[in-house]
């Protein structure tokens, strides 16, 4: 939900369609790594960053690295001898590096247009994460998001609209399937 807040979040509160997967023609080159640019931006915290995320020389998917996590926390910080508070802390700020890092790199492209169907589910997504975790910004997106649809995406007379794009001052259009009425009255619900 982080991610989608960060990422696939209009201003107005709408959640955009997709990302494409490429960026400089590669695929998935946003976010896989180097051993060596890890190596280089960790320093001395790169091998127990490298080891919990799987990254190798060789890479773990088509010669490069895609971080994934192969191990249990409390286990891999017992064979290390730290405590899980330590790990959860070196391996944050590792990430946070490589956040940074990766914040210089060419972004993939982004479709902007917003779904009303995709958007009702995200909605429901956060009203059900402000649900399990108590989290009042989850809360607050998919209020934002209720207030985007009925703002922008619904007509005159009540009718909504399947599709709105901020690009020329913002245009909604195509009158709505029955999937999103559906799923927007499942949001509401939630």
């Amino acid at each position: 939900l982080e991610f989608i807040q960060r990422e696939m979040t209009s201003q107005e509160g709408g959640f955009y369609a997709a990302l494409d997967a490429d960026s400089e023609g590669v695929e998935g080159k946003f976010y896989v790594w180097d051993r060596e640019e890890i190596d280089i931006a960790l320093g001395k915290e790169s091998e127990l960053f490298c080891e919990f995320y799987d990254v190798t020389q060789r890479g773990n998917w088509e010669g490069v690295n895609i971080l994934r996590r192969l191990h249990e926390m409390e286990d891999f910080a017992k064979a290390r001898g730290i405590s899980v508070e330590e790990l959860e802390q070196r391996l944050a700020d590792s990430r946070a590096k490589l956040f940074e890092l990766r914040s210089h790199r060419i972004r993939p492209g982004r479709d902007e247009k917003m779904l009303l169907s995709w958007n009702a589910l995200m909605c429901s997504g956060y009203a059900q994460a402000f649900s399990a975790l108590g989290d009042e910004g989850y809360k607050q997106a998919a209020l934002d998001n209720i207030e985007f649809i009925l703002k922008k995406m619904q007509t005159d007379t009540g009718h909504l609209f399947r599709t709105y794009s901020e690009t020329d001052g913002g245009k909604a259009q195509y009158m709505a399937y029955l999937e999103d009425y559906a799923f927007f009255v499942k949001a509401l619900l939630d």
